[in-house]
């Protein structure tokens, strides 16, 4: 790689977006298609070398943007506070103890420096941020904060668990953790196929639902998860 001096650019990928999206299609799939190109995903597309020092440890990223609803980020602090150590900008770092708990913060100088982290771990939590894709190009095993106004970073691999509901289940070190979904005391909620969805707001919880039907593979239009929408 080296600075841009002018030359002949062959392929501009910064105009990506100008192609529109499906929902649930993710950034490379949608990159891929904009340029006219098929692309492989059912392995890693990148490689790097491990930073030994977090073997056996949780790489976790919080970016500013792309929150999801429903993480349920303090009880995993809680119980893997140890065993965690957070990569990205040092105001993300600070947010994200004040939030949730003290972690340890790892510094890097450059992207390379978090794929060298995470690819040395044993595990990646964050949110769809730029350590969340370098984690799916390492197709390395990740908890994903499902943000669901953008839900652009589904990848079909199978070590990952993309959490929209907040619901988790996982093991870690010989502990584990198992979090059900929190039930506001009032709100909307829809019962869809065995399951009920809710939220404090009627957007979030037809959003709610949208994302839950994508993940579990259910053919449901958002005018008709609209129409199961109940108030309680």
């Amino acid at each position: 790689m080296k600075k841009h001096e002018g030359e002949s650019i062959d392929v501009d990928l910064s105009t990506y977006r100008n192609g529109g999206m499906v929902y649930g299609d993710n950034i490379a799939n949608r990159v891929a298609r904009w340029v006219g190109t098929k692309i492989d995903l059912s392995k890693p597309w990148i490689k790097s070398g491990k930073n030994n020092y977090t073997a056996g440890k949780i790489i976790v990223s919080r970016g500013a943007r792309w929150h999801g609803e429903f993480f349920p980020w303090r009880e995993i602090v809680d119980m893997f506070s140890e065993d965690i150590m957070f990569v990205g900008h040092t105001d993300e770092y600070e947010d994200f103890c004040n939030k949730f708990g003290k972690v340890e913060q790892l510094h890097t100088i450059d992207l390379y420096d978090v794929a060298e982290a995470i690819s040395g771990a044993s595990l990646f939590i964050g949110n769809q941020s730029s350590p969340n894709a370098i984690a799916n190009a390492l197709h390395a095993p990740s908890i994903v904060e499902t943000c669901l106004y953008a839900f652009d970073c589904i990848y079909d691999r199978g070590n990952v668990t993309y959490c929209h509901d907040g619901r988790l289940k996982f093991v870690f070190s010989e502990k584990s953790i198992q979090v059900s979904d929190k039930k506001p005391l009032s709100g909307y909620m829809i019962k869809i196929e065995g399951k009920t969805l809710c939220a404090k707001d009627e957007h979030i919880c037809i959003a709610l639902a949208r994302a839950d039907c994508y993940l579990r593979k259910l053919r449901y239009t958002v005018d008709q998860l609209t129409q199961l929408v109940e108030r309680y």
